[in-house]
């Protein structure tokens, strides 16, 4: 199956993060077309733990304690935490 047939897509942590902050300029334009063409965003959920290290590491700058933001970030967003198998 090519990426182009397949309605889920699995994000990485920054383009998870870019996206959910809206600063989707950091995107590259082949990943925005096919976060648009998706209808459902997997999110592995070893990005909840780099997300964390980065807000602990001052590396991302979010007003909510890492734990908040993570679930804010997969609640209501179109991104769906997937377990790790």
């Amino acid at each position: 199956m090519r990426p182009s047939d397949s309605a889920a897509c699995v994000v990485d942590t920054h383009v998870w993060v870019w996206s959910v902050l809206e600063d989707t300029r950091r995107i590259g334009r082949g990943a925005r077309r096919r976060l648009a063409q998706a209808t459902v965003m997997l999110v592995p959920a070893i990005c909840q733990w780099e997300v964390a290290l980065l807000i602990a590491g001052r590396r991302l700058d979010v007003d909510l304690p890492a734990t908040d933001w993570i679930e804010a970030a997969a609640d209501g967003t179109g991104f769906r935490i997937t377990p790790l198998t």
